[in-house]
């Protein structure tokens, strides 16, 4: 006999990718309590299913210089996401803001 159909899937969540859009305040990784809340929202969102994080920094991903602190936190924030198997986004500026910050007229 003809064996019958899978019933339709009652998960309606298809997406394979689910990224959180985490922005820092202040002057951003360089302070260790930004750090550790990205830390915390980067390990609550892995035990919930989210694969990767898009990062806007005011300050690090700003600085064309960026201080030791701010370099160290980046790179622990980063070890982190792939660690928790996400992928890491940074985010410095849209090509729109680019135009405003870059190119003033």
């Amino acid at each position: 006999p003809p064996i019958p159909p899978e019933p339709p899937s009652t998960n309606l969540n298809m997406f394979r990718d689910r990224f959180i859009f985490f922005r820092t305040s202040g002057t951003g990784l360089e302070v260790t309590a930004q750090r550790d809340k990205l830390i915390s929202v980067m390990q609550r969102g892995a035990a919930v299913g989210y694969n990767g994080i898009v990062v806007q920094d005011v300050g690090c991903l700003q600085d064309a210089t960026p201080t030791a602190a701010c370099t160290a936190n980046l790179n622990q924030c980063i070890a982190m996401a792939q660690s928790l198997g996400m992928l890491f986004i940074p985010y410095s500026f849209s090509p729109s803001e680019a135009n405003a910050q870059l190119l003033p007229y």
